[in-house]
């Protein structure tokens, strides 16, 4: 089984390469990255988990249905609020929890942990008050609050952290109260969709002012992220000091999720729904552009620093940070689409990120990001400009197409002229190099690679002596 999480993924032509990242695919040079697939799947059987596919049906949909034609063992699970809309599908829709009906009698307390609703709400009131557990005496206070949250997992959680500072009647009597005021209003949304929104609500309420700031900062986060990013993105007002504190009580009330890897380290994650709710709350403050600029700030510099030290020992745990950080580093690359104003910081992201996509094989996704930028980009001649031109030339010829290769090398070296920079010419002689090799003349490849290394020497930059 394979599994391929599409809820961070914004643009639809990325989600081939999506699918044969999570493959551990390498791009060739003449395939297509749909042939590839379909000849690594062909001969295997297999499930294939596509997970989060509402935003990106129509090319999911496509590329579901392109796979299944070719490979006859392969089965896809599409997890989506929508079908995919192809043949051959069938749908199953996610029930609720189970729970106790409201109109049978009170069951012994033990018969009543068969119910998954019942079962998560005690297991989740436990981490908050060790010892907690369904008893004769309250059994049917929190089979009604079961019942009252629809058997949702996540609006669960969220009361049942609540033990900590409450009984479970008096969660349930806030509960009824809130679910009054409620069905006096909006009518025409879901009663499922008015009670999850109406306990997060709730759960927000209950958040400290420095508790609810800090859950619409992390909002920009993408997927999961480290505290030295929530330090540097998030900890304006809440002091430096108590950034610690308000995350590990964000933790305490189920708003964050920590999770430690292999090594040791310690990042957090939040909810999609969580995260949904606290940039609606960030956009109401007027702060939501300027964290996205600070959390883009933020990743830049780390993918930066990845590129500075990747000519080291640390090149293998740069690769798996990068790895790790890939949501977080796509949605700064695609905040720098929004205007020529920022369009800078993309490109010298973009740039920096060539040795890693390189390594992983991610050709086209370095390719259709560096393009996109270029065009942004208001077009003046600078370094940065050039090196976006140049790694662009490369990765089109270890893509297999020379055309492309021969014109950003034409475009780079006019940029390199206009700007009269040394290092910037032998960059584009070092492109030329690698279009000249493309094109099977050695002796003009060396040639341009010898005079681009005499500059390379003396500049001392080993990643571009490598």
């Amino acid at each position: 089984m394979w599994s391929v999480g599409l809820g961070e993924l914004h643009d639809p032509d990325a989600v081939v390469d999506a699918v044969s990242s999570a493959l551990t695919l390498r791009e060739g040079q003449d395939a297509a990255p749909e042939s590839l697939l379909v000849e690594y799947l062909a001969a295997r059987k297999l499930l294939l988990v596509l997970d989060n596919c509402e935003h990106l049906v129509e090319p999911v949909a496509e590329l579901a249905g392109t796979l299944l034609r070719a490979c006859p063992e392969l089965r896809i699970l599409a997890t989506s609020r929508e079908p995919l809309g192809i043949g051959g599908e069938a749908t199953f829709r996610v029930p609720s929890l189970t729970m106790p009906e409201s109109d049978k009698r009170s069951a012994p307390a033990e018969r009543l942990g068969h119910f998954e609703a019942v079962d998560l709400f005690a297991e989740r009131a436990a981490t908050a008050v060790p010892g907690f557990a369904v008893t004769e005496n309250n059994q049917d206070v929190v089979a009604a609050i079961c019942r009252r949250l629809d058997g949702l997992p996540l609006a669960i959680e969220l009361a049942a952290v609540r033990v900590g500072v409450m009984s479970v009647e008096q969660i349930l009597h806030r509960l009824t109260d809130r679910y009054g005021l409620l069905t006096t209003g909006a009518r025409d949304v879901p009663a499922r969709q008015q009670t999850l929104q109406w306990c997060i609500d709730w759960s927000h309420e209950l958040c400290t002012p420095a508790e609810r700031a800090m859950w619409g900062r992390l909002a920009v986060f993408s997927g999961s992220f480290e505290l030295d990013a929530v330090e540097a993105i998030c900890a304006d007002p809440v002091a430096a000091d108590q950034v610690v504190d308000v995350v590990g009580s964000l933790i305490g009330k189920s708003i964050l999720i920590r999770e430690a890897d292999a090594a040791g380290a310690v990042r957090y994650r939040m909810l999609d729904t969580l995260r949904d709710y606290g940039t609606e709350r960030l956009q109401e403050t007027g702060e939501f552009g300027s964290l996205l600029r600070r959390h883009r700030d933020w990743y830049e510099h780390v993918v930066l620093r990845a590129e500075s030290d990747w000519i080291s020992s640390r090149q293998a745990a740069w690769i798996v940070r990068l790895d790790v950080e890939q949501p977080n580093i796509l949605a700064a690359l695609q905040f720098c689409l929004i205007g020529s104003s920022e369009a800078d910081a993309g490109i010298r992201m973009a740039a920096a990120l060539y040795p890693y996509w390189r390594v992983r094989g991610r050709l086209r996704e370095g390719m259709r990001w560096l393009a996109q930028l270029l065009a942004v980009q208001d077009g003046t001649p600078s370094m940065d400009r050039i090196k976006a031109v140049r790694v662009l030339g490369v990765l089109s010829g270890l893509h297999g197409d020379p055309e492309a290769s021969a014109l950003y090398v034409e475009r780079g070296g006019a940029l390199a002229a206009q700007l009269g920079d040394r290092v910037a010419e032998a960059l584009m002689a070092d492109a030329a190099g690698h279009h000249a090799l493309v094109a099977q003349d050695n002796a003009t490849a060396c040639r341009h690679f010898e005079s681009s290394l005499a500059v390379f020497r003396t500049d001392g930059n080993l990643l571009y002596l490598t």
